[in-house]
């Protein structure tokens, strides 16, 4: 959907989606190309697309010596050197909001959530929050990215929708998204 939308809005060029290091999204090809854990990838490499892997926070082992509750996100550099890199090609990012699970429940604050929400505005590439584990209250509101009072371009949610009683999954756009699909670029 990301590829589609950034392809009819007239950003042919931007063809690399970007992920954080350590990151899961599920077990499809083309998740486990925006995913960062070998364990679940490294038998199907040579089927997945060529991704940019950004370093994630990790607020245990901070590498600036802060602690997450008072930090000011100094790892967000990594973000802001791959998009500046990558700017012509960067088309979307995905992140698991507020913590990375598969990773060994990497928790990060907020903040960095509303910082990437900026980046990508000014480097028009699509913000996809994976609510799959953190959506429906389970960080004690609705979704995570609730923490930081912005808004993904795409979320998708699952899980708790139906208790586990069957599968289910939905996928939410902005009215921006959405509209691109029915426009005449």
């Amino acid at each position: 959907m990301s590829f589609q939308y950034q392809y009819q809005t007239g950003h042919e060029k931007k063809t690399k989606f970007t992920c954080l290091t350590e990151g899961y999204h599920g077990e499809t090809i083309g998740v486990l190309s925006v995913g960062s854990v070998d364990l679940y990838a490294k038998i199907y490499k040579p089927m997945l697309m060529d991704t940019i892997h950004m370093q994630a926070p990790d607020c245990y082992r901070c590498p600036c010596e802060k602690c997450r509750d008072s930090c000011n996100v100094e790892c967000f550099e990594h973000a802001e050197k791959a998009f500046a890199e990558y700017a012509d090609e960067i088309r979307v990012i995905i992140v698991e909001p507020l913590l990375q699970g598969s990773a060994g429940m990497r928790i990060y604050p907020a903040i960095y959530l509303k910082k990437l929400c900026l980046l990508c505005d000014m480097y028009n590439a699509i913000l996809i929050a994976d609510e799959i584990a953190t959506g429906f209250g389970r960080t004690g509101k609705m979704f995570a990215f609730d923490h930081a009072g912005v808004s993904p371009d795409i979320m998708c949610i699952s899980k708790r929708m139906t208790g586990g009683y069957i599968p289910m999954a939905i996928t939410i756009t902005t009215d921006k998204i959405y509209e691109a699909f029915y426009a005449d670029y």
